[in-house]
């Protein structure tokens, strides 16, 4: 990541700018008195640059209180759903 780092700190502003068009990050947002504002900033644009470029930890909610992904429930009730015999009267 330091290297990542170094190489975007080489870059120019206009190119920063150019990568956040490319990847659709959205510059930095002030509030002043004439009303909001988008602003490019430096340290902004290579945070949201870097923060981008690190992998994603894996989603918490990803598995159920079971333990089995939360598809992995869905299926077995559908499952076991169409094994039920109708009640007759």
């Amino acid at each position: 990541m330091s290297s990542n780092k170094t190489t975007y700190n080489m870059l120019s502003d206009d190119q920063l700018q150019e990568i956040m068009i490319d990847r659709r990050m959205k510059p930095k947002r002030i509030v002043t008195s004439r009303g909001e504002q988008w602003v490019f900033d430096r340290q902004h644009a290579l945070s949201e640059i870097l923060r981008q470029d690190s992998p994603s930890p894996a989603p918490i909610s990803a598995t159920s209180r079971s333990g089995l992904p939360s598809c992995m429930n869905t299926m077995s009730r559908l499952l076991l759903s169409s094994f039920r015999t109708p009640n007759f009267p």
